[in-house]
C-alpha cells in the first residue's frame, strides 16, 4: 500500500501515517494489539504486522493528510500465536538433559 501526501509527493521522514485494521490487530516494534496505530515514516515508509482474529474478509486502511488508501485482504484462519519467554528457571542444567525447568512468559500454554 502506498499512500502519498495531499500533494501527491512522497512524504517527508517523521510524517505521521495512522494505520487502522479491522477483524485483527496491528503490531509492531513498540505496540502490540491495536486495532489503530499512528507511526512516523522513514523514507516514506512504516510498518505493522496484521494478525487476524477471525477468518474472513480484513480491511487494512492508512491516512495521511488528507490521502486515504485502502486494501482487502481475505484471511483465511487465525494462525498467528505471539508469544514472549521472560525467563527459564533453572537457566543451566545438566549437559545430558532431564532436568525439570519452568518458563515464565507472555500467551505461553501449559501442557
Amino acid at each position: 500500500m502506498v499512500v502519498r501526501s495531499s500533494s501527491g509527493s512522497t512524504p517527508p521522514n517523521g510524517s505521521t501515517v495512522v494505520l487502522s485494521a479491522t477483524n485483527g490487530t496491528l503490531s509492531g516494534s513498540n505496540f502490540t494489539g491495536q486495532s489503530t496505530v499512528a507511526l512516523l515514516l522513514t523514507n516514506g515508509r512504516a510498518s505493522a504486522v496484521f494478525t487476524p482474529t477471525a477468518a474472513g474478509t480484513a480491511l487494512i486502511t492508512a491516512r495521511l493528510e488528507s490521502s486515504v488508501g485502502e486494501t482487502t485482504i481475505s484471511v483465511g484462519g487465525v494462525s498467528t500465536v505471539v508469544f514472549h519467554i521472560d525467563r527459564v528457571v533453572p537457566n543451566v542444567g545438566d549437559p545430558a538433559g532431564g532436568n525439570h525447568v519452568t518458563i515464565f512468559g507472555q500467551n505461553i500454554v501449559p501442557r
